[in-house]
């Protein structure tokens, strides 16, 4: 485009896939968190044969449309769809598109060939796949039609075996978003109405975010035998007695770097958090006279050197088109942690200026630091340190000044309204449930882990509640 530099990224709102460029920190995204729980890592195609969408058309009355909604149905129609699709076992069969994976844990031919024996569990399996979605409002990163998602199936012998590994995913994604991606989250189990249909019990994290909607980070799924039964997934147990396997299912998405960008950024860009930027450290050649430019570019490239010695990943911004303003804008756009400035006097001195993206003009920088080897690494991992439990204690901070502790319906009403999270005491039936989503669009986020001491009363009832539940509006 005429005016615009080769290198400006062009951000387009697009309901379809995101594409990731080389910077993307997509794969850094729970990159081996789950390699203790699950080994395997299959893939199963989107499309699905041609026989099977024959065999829903002849389930579904033969018509197209009503194939297409079997296969793609709207959001709003999704947990009824799972429901008597899968749950109920109405129409088995994957159509060519997949509003998700649940199938591959259950009703694909590989699985039922590998479980035959209880020796054959547990049987554990991961995998990145593309999801499509019906989605009928979109948002890059949020909601869009095609996404990129980590998804885990498990197969157990026993109930405690399946909801101990439920339990244990959702601590591995609690740990990531937390010590990896700075994004403090609210591990707790989903309501009835919100877990995921077919599940017997749904563990999430959710996140606050700028705007302080509530984003559900990542799901864990307690899915008993209901899927076993509807896909006939069984085994011989020790007794030679045929039994239905225990599931758990999990799983994490790009939308966890649509919560980075929207914890962590500012008016300026990205602020990413060290351990997951892809680039830790920019350094920028400060160059007037030509003369000057070969000891500059050479001190900047020992500094990168030294850097990635020490397991620092950097980039020398060698660009002499642009003006070093120019790339200090472009850099923290990109939400580099630390910039790295080394101009002819600071060859003179051997010492170079560091800047923090988290911490805006002179407050984040410092002058003079030793361009020795070990003193320059030294510096700029403490930097690196410094910045990821910064952004994390900001963005818990944050977190904790928008929950309110509420006592009724009235008061959750007017927290919701002020755009905060509500939370109380909650005991009320599901269509209590439905009345505060219709009324206030906010939904019952989760029963947090952590619970406040007793005793709690239900904030519509006033009835005794044996815990307390969190409200928000969510994306």
């Amino acid at each position: 485009m005429q005016g615009t530099s080769a290198r400006a990224p062009a951000l387009r709102s697009c309901r379809g896939p995101a594409p990731f460029r080389p910077h993307s920190i997509r794969p850094a995204v729970v990159p081996a968190s789950t390699a203790p729980t699950a080994s395997d890592a299959p893939s199963a195609p989107a499309p699905a044969p041609k026989q099977q969408k024959q065999k829903q058309q002849q389930k579904q009355g033969g018509g197209a449309k009503v194939v297409e909604a079997a296969v793609t149905p709207r959001s709003e129609d999704f947990g009824k769809w799972y429901l008597d699709v899968v749950a109920k076992a109405e129409l088995a069969d994957y159509g060519p598109v997949r509003g998700g994976s649940m199938g591959l844990g259950a009703s694909r031919g590989p699985k039922c060939l590998w479980v035959q024996s209880y020796r054959d569990l547990p049987l554990l399996m991961n995998q990145w796949c593309n999801v499509h979605r019906w989605e009928m409002r979109t948002r890059p990163f949020i909601r869009t039609l095609e996404f990129l998602w980590q998804e885990g199936h498990t197969a157990h012998a026993t109930a405690e075996e399946a909801e101990a590994d439920a339990r244990r995913m959702v601590e591995v994604y609690t740990d990531f978003a937390t010590n990896m991606a700075a994004m403090p989250v609210v591990p707790g189990r989903k309501s009835r109405i919100e877990s995921f249909a077919g599940a017997n019990c749904t563990y999430t994290i959710e996140a606050m975010m700028g705007d302080r909607r509530a984003l559900q980070a990542g799901t864990s799924h307690n899915l008993g035998t209901n899927f076993a039964k509807a896909f006939g997934t069984q085994y011989l147990d020790r007794d030679s007695k045929r039994q239905f396997v225990h599931q758990s299912s999990w799983g994490v998405s790009t939308r966890v770097i649509g919560g980075i960008i929207m914890t962590h950024g500012d008016d300026k860009g990205l602020r990413l958090p060290p351990r997951l930027a892809p680039v830790q450290v920019v350094i920028i050649p400060i160059v007037k006279k030509e003369e000057d430019r070969a000891p500059v570019n050479e001190a900047a490239q020992a500094l990168a050197a030294a850097a990635k010695a020490a397991g620092i990943r950097v980039k020398v911004d060698l660009d002499d088109r642009q003006t070093p303003g120019w790339k200090y804008n472009y850099w923290e756009m990109r939400g580099v942690p630390v910039r790295v400035e080394v101009g002819p006097k600071d060859v003179q001195s051997n010492t170079c200026v560091t800047a923090r993206r988290d911490m805006p003009g002179k407050e984040g920088k410092q002058m003079g630091i030793p361009m020795e080897a070990s003193a320059f690494t030294a510096h700029v991992a403490g930097l690196l340190e410094e910045i990821q439990a910064g952004l994390l204690a900001q963005a818990a901070a944050f977190r904790d000044e928008n929950i309110v502790d509420v006592a009724s319906y009235e008061e959750l009403k007017a927290a919701v309204a002020a755009g905060k999270w509500a939370r109380g005491g909650w005991a009320a039936s599901d269509e209590d449930e439905r009345r505060v989503k219709e009324e206030t669009q906010a939904t019952l986020r989760c029963f947090p882990f952590a619970q406040p001491a007793g005793p709690h009363t239900c904030l519509m009832t006033g009835q005794p509640a044996a815990e307390v539940a969190i409200f928000a509006k969510s994306y």
